[in-house]
């Protein structure tokens, strides 16, 4: 991550981990580690890992098993997309407004970040 890019953390931990399913690092039905691990390692919070687990999700690169985490798509799992009784125009205006409140909490996320870089580390 670099903080002279300008796209959200989100983004660029997502495309982070997109380049590592693509080059192989992360193997189709690989578990990825946890969302708490994530944050550690990009040094973010669990909220931007989230998004970018979600945006992942979006894009079919990984699939979220209830209780089990989050794996490397390995191809066998069904498009879940056709069996929406919503009409495509409907889901595509969702996921617009989805993609909107996304933005605003990952700015929110970005400014809180930056906040608590400013106030340094407290003592609990």
């Amino acid at each position: 991550m670099s903080d002279d890019d300008p796209r959200p953390r989100y983004v660029q931990i997502a495309d982070d981990l997109a380049r590592s399913i693509d080059n192989g690092q992360l193997k189709p039905g690989q578990r990825l580690p946890s969302g708490r691990t994530l944050a550690k390692q990009y040094g973010v919070s669990l909220m931007t890992i989230q998004q970018a687990l979600d945006r992942l999700k979006t894009e079919g690169a990984v699939a979220g098993v209830a209780g089990r985490g989050t794996f490397v798509h390995d191809g066998t799992s069904a498009d879940t997309t056709a069996d929406t009784t919503a009409s495509s125009a409907e889901f595509a205006a969702i996921m617009e407004q989805l993609a909107g409140v996304r933005e605003h909490l990952s700015r929110i996320d970005e400014r809180l970040d930056q906040l608590e870089r400013l106030a340094g580390p407290q003592d609990q």
